[in-house]
């Protein structure tokens, strides 16, 4: 009507493509940062079930350790 039909929808483009760039970088960092946190508490879990059964097995930790590792090992599922 006033001649703007070409210019919104070059502004549309621009800013939806601005728009996609910006998420697609946040979901690369979010991804990234996910990653790390699994890994971390992966190596948590497996440490301390580790740390159980090792100190079980030495006899520093009674029955009661093997039932501890027992509840690690059902947190993961």
């Amino acid at each position: 009507m006033f001649g703007l039909a070409g210019w919104l929808s070059d502004r549309y483009a621009v800013l939806a493509q601005a728009y996609y760039d910006e998420d697609k970088r946040l979901e690369r960092r979010k991804g990234i940062v996910s990653g790390l946190l699994s890994i971390v508490g992966n190596a948590g879990y497996y440490g301390a079930y580790a740390t159980i059964l090792l100190r079980a097995r030495r006899g520093t930790h009674l029955t009661g350790t093997l039932i501890l590792a027992g509840g690690f090992a059902r947190s993961r599922t």
